[in-house]
């Protein structure tokens, strides 16, 4: 295991940190090949970069959602003001042709263009839609409406036709209350600071909470999902849950954060902490630093609204490939192997001749050699595709002496 040292394509030496075994480089330094940037991410891996991009700025812009914003005490569609709110953070689901606003417990027909109030639970700060019904949480209780309507919570329509029941659903939570729902894979899922646990049964008579975690959150912005695997924030870090054990993500990284904003789309998990807007995606890239408020999402971007009322794009676009030349510290013998470890897409040459091309979406290994000659080893060229990721590398010499 030797030192590697990176250059532009032009050449031109860049420094960089140690590289052990298959970990990453010191998060120090930036790379550019053609004015195109390149970073070092938090993890110590080599990505494309690309700062947020400013793209809405209206004064008292409170929230920005998939079609709407909440612009001071007003729900806007389309720039037009279509009714008048209450202070504080909203909760909007969309159940059919409607957008739901909680605790309001108003109702924006998208297709009658109507806004009027609605039949729901006092108190009700969080819902979520899944088959046909609006699920909410008031305290400890958890509450479903009736099948195919949000404004009746007191009787059911069985999904076989069988006789309605009668009677909210509720279940308590002993010594505590629900601290967020969202809807995970084919249950709704509900969290306290202590537990997550996911119901079962499609009917109050068989509906079931079972217990699948020993972490909770301690707020609403605290979890989400994304790639089949549902993502939340617990004792300063965040984690992550695909069925059976939950996983700690940044533990292999060393870092914590005090509080976590997350908001989840096809292309990770973003977050607000510490002062700045991060994506993880099985790596962790920090998007800009700066005085934001809250993230939402529209048309499946990924916005953050800061405090002086501007709203961010993050990586809007699509991301660039870039290039990054190494050049291994060892002399004599024959060949160099590489052993690369990379996410996305990643090609190497040597003399512009491809030695190896391969691509993933999970973590994984490429091995190549190059070729030496006399006692200096030729450099060896990376070309990587947009949001792919040079997680780290090792590499030997063969048929000859290792210095």
């Amino acid at each position: 295991m030797r030192y590697v040292r990176l250059y532009r394509p032009g050449g031109q030496q860049v420094q960089t940190g140690r590289f052990y075994g298959l970990s990453g480089l010191e998060p120090r330094l930036g790379y550019y090949d053609r004015g195109v940037g390149c970073e070092i991410d938090p993890q110590g891996h080599l990505v494309g970069a690309r700062a947020p991009v400013e793209v809405l700025r209206r004064p008292g812009l409170r929230q920005y959602g998939d079609g709407w914003t909440i612009e001071g005490d007003g729900f806007y569609v389309g720039g037009v003001k279509k009714g008048t709110l209450s202070a504080g953070e909203k909760c909007v689901v969309r159940f059919g042709d409607k957008w739901l606003i909680f605790p309001d417990r108003m109702a924006y027909d998208r297709v009658k263009n109507t806004f009027a109030g609605f039949t729901a639970p006092a108190d009700m700060r969080q819902a979520v839609v899944f088959g046909n019904r609006v699920f909410g949480i008031v305290g400890g209780l958890l509450r479903a409406s009736a099948l195919g309507d949000e404004g009746d919570w007191e009787s059911y329509q069985n999904p076989d036709g069988s006789p309605k029941e009668s009677g909210s659903y509720r279940v308590a939570v002993a010594g505590g209350s629900f601290t967020a729902i969202t809807a995970f894979l084919n249950h709704v899922t509900v969290f306290t600071d202590e537990a997550i646990y996911e119901l079962y049964g499609n009917r109050p008579s068989n509906f079931t909470l079972t217990q699948c975690a020993t972490l909770g959150v301690t707020g609403p912005g605290q979890a989400g999902c994304f790639d089949k695997t549902l993502w939340f924030f617990a004792r300063q870090s965040l984690y992550s849950y695909r069925g059976g054990a939950v996983r700690d993500e940044l533990a292999a990284l060393g870092i914590t954060f005090a509080d976590m904003q997350l908001c989840c789309t096809q292309r990770g998990a973003y977050f607000l902490a510490d002062g700045g807007v991060y994506r993880f995606d099985g790596a962790l890239v920090q998007l800009g630093a700066g005085d934001y408020t809250a993230l939402t999402t529209f048309g499946g971007t990924v916005y953050a609204t800061a405090a002086d009322g501007a709203c961010y794009a993050l990586e809007r676009g699509a991301r660039q490939g870039f290039c990054v030349q190494l050049r291994g510290g060892l002399g004599g013998g024959n060949l160099q192997q590489y052993e690369l470890l990379y996410r996305g897409s990643i090609a190497a040459y040597q003399n512009g001749r491809l030695l190896g091309k391969k691509q993933s979406r999970e973590l994984d290994r490429m091995r190549c050699y190059v070729q030496l000659g006399g006692r200096q080893p030729r450099p060896l060229q990376l070309r990587l595709g947009p949001d792919s990721a040079l997680c780290g590398l090792r590499y030997s010499l063969h048929g000859g002496d290792d210095r």
